[in-house]
């Protein structure tokens, strides 16, 4: 098992914790993968927050033969 992850610290302050919540954070990361199933896994961790909060998402990915209209 072959894992790929990275940290990415994101700050905010609270004067803007409202539209920080209504937004979308979006981040990419190419990787090449072989054919085959993949684990996708991410997760959110409020680390300021006196009530420690955790968010995780896993997802189950197959990736099929390579392909020019697959990117």
């Amino acid at each position: 098992m072959k894992k790929v992850t990275r940290d990415v610290p994101v700050t905010n302050s609270l004067a803007n914790l409202d539209a920080t919540r209504a937004g979308h954070f979006i981040y990419t990361q190419h990787v090449t993968l072989t054919p085959g199933r993949y684990t996708f896994e991410a997760a959110v961790l409020d680390r300021e927050s006196e009530n420690l909060q955790t968010g995780v998402k896993k997802q189950s990915v197959v990736v099929g033969a390579a392909s020019p209209d697959l990117a």
